[in-house]
């Protein structure tokens, strides 16, 4: 089968988030399976150019039309563990994707617009061909449009709190055929990108089966509940998955010392005593470690995690907080919590804040930790759990979308003990994490050998990502079988 992804990001070339990850990890397990798969994505000037292989030009050149205006949009193929790329680059005098950004411009909508456009420019002109064009999320929603007729489209929502709203007119200018169905009902001079790809696709896929239901409420729907029941009918659920292989102790050269299941103990051991030494905390190895990975972003709900940072604090334990993003409310207030710790000489031993990206000592932190909090206001998926697990780290997780799929914890959760694998709270509030974090902190310190069983269970869990992608092969299969549940439109 020939599979066509269209996306923002893949990484490890260019990744802002999960969704980078997502797109890697399915398309290179597709791979696997013997299919034929190719990313189109934009050629940003702020990718990772050295993650790729030989990067060459395309000889054809690419015509996509803005307005009444032609432009030249440059191929370029590389590729990235195997997988096929193509990068996209509009000669374009507004310089779409050379901003020093992935996202965050006053005009994310047009520029991501003009990239649906010149990818349907380089499909027609480069002759290429696909059994399914698979899209994620908002920026390439409207390809649904585009496709109609032509090839079977699948639209996968990996977040749906991130629409792609603009004025109407944007649709015209970037030549979107059917442009009144993206319009907001209630809001005529609002168009929403995502609204049209759910209404155009002829399937659509949520990240997890607890996504997929709470999508369909008017708590999880931003706005589109009512739309997603009327389309429920094409709505499936495909949970995702983790790369095994980038992410796996026993290989991983970020870390102090590499470790499996048999030696687990040992390694964290040593990981942690590493990381508390690089960071200044108390060194010892009778101090649990509580750690946070995260964007700072309200999803992720980063008044919760100050909360717990300090209440680990009091409670006889340890926090290291590693956080990155570019909301300015957010960011403000942590660099004041930053600067509240350093002066404290006390709480600088228990407490480590660090408000930047950095991949290694994001590794470090999971092999580290014994325990990673994760209290987001919503989760589609989440991946830090999966990653957490894998590194022998217990999760202490709120229940929400893909979290509620995969933490079960080890009071509550109707399934059998061995499957129970760590602590979970319903609310988000200083109560429910304070119900867990008591809970994990506790059992960490009293039952290690319940802890040490939360440790193996999660361990032993396969997250990789050849069940998902099975699921999607048989979603583009049934899609090459039968009828698109959205006719063509004239």
């Amino acid at each position: 089968m020939k599979i066509l992804h269209i996306a923002s990001e893949c990484a490890p070339f260019v990744k802002q988030g999960g969704l980078g990850d997502v797109v890697h990890g399915l398309a290179r397990a597709e791979i696997e399976l013997g299919h034929q798969v190719e990313v189109i994505l934009p050629k940003y000037d702020c990718a990772h150019y050295n993650r790729l292989g030989q990067l060459l030009p395309d000889p054809t050149r690419i015509w996509t039309n803005e307005g009444g205006q032609r432009y030249l949009t440059r191929a370029w193929r590389a590729d990235t563990d195997d997988i096929p790329l193509l990068l996209l680059e509009p000669h374009h005098p507004k310089h779409y994707f050379s901003r020093e950004c992935v996202y965050g411009a006053v005009d994310d909508a047009p520029r991501f617009l003009y990239f649906c456009a010149a990818a349907f420019s380089a499909y027609q002109q480069l002759g290429l061909k696909a059994d399914v064009i698979h899209l994620h999320d908002w920026p390439t929603a409207a390809l649904t449009d585009l496709f109609q007729g032509r090839a079977p489209t699948l639209l996968t929502i990996h977040n749906l709190h991130h629409q792609g709203r603009c004025a109407p007119h944007e649709l015209l200018i970037a030549g979107i055929p059917h442009p009144t169905l993206f319009i907001e009902q209630n809001h005529p001079s609002i168009a929403n990108l995502l609204q049209g790809g759910i209404i155009l696709a002829d399937q659509i896929v949520a990240v997890s089966q607890g996504y997929a239901r709470e999508i369909l409420t008017p708590e999880g729907g931003s706005g589109l509940h009512e739309l997603l029941q009327k389309y429920r009918h094409k709505l499936s659920a495909v949970g995702n998955g983790i790369d095994l292989a980038a992410w796996n102790p026993a290989t991983d050269r970020a870390l102090a010392l590499c470790y499996g299941a048999k030696n687990v103990q040992e390694g964290k051991r040593a990981n942690k005593e590493f990381l508390q030494k690089k960071l200044g905390l108390t060194l010892s190895s009778k101090l649990p470690l509580v750690g946070a990975i995260t964007r700072l972003a309200t999803q992720k709900a980063p008044h919760l995690l100050r909360y717990a940072l300090l209440q680990t604090a009091k409670l006889g334990g340890q926090f290291v907080f590693l956080g990155s993003g570019s909301d300015p409310v957010w960011r403000e207030q942590f660099e004041a919590l930053s600067k509240q710790i350093a002066s404290d000489a006390t709480l600088s031993k228990k407490v480590a804040l660090l408000l930047c990206h950095d991949e290694d000592l994001a590794r470090q932190i999971y092999a580290a930790c014994d325990m990673l909090l994760i209290p987001s206001l919503f989760e589609p998926c989440g991946l830090t759990q999966m990653i957490a697990m894998r590194y022998g780290t217990v999760p202490i997780a709120r229940m929400t979308g893909g979290l509620a799929d995969t933490v079960f914890d080890c009071e509550t959760s109707s399934l059998p003990p061995s499957q129970r694998n760590g602590f979970t709270f319903d609310f988000a509030d200083e109560a429910g994490i304070d119900w867990a974090l008591k809970r994990a902190l506790t059992t960490w310190k009293e039952q290690p050998a319940r802890f040490q069983q939360l440790i193996a269970t999660g361990m032993q869990t396969d997250f990789g990502w050849q069940r998902a992608a099975g699921e999607y092969i048989a979603l583009y299969q049934a899609l090459q079988t039968k009828e698109s549940s959205t006719p063509a439109l004239s």
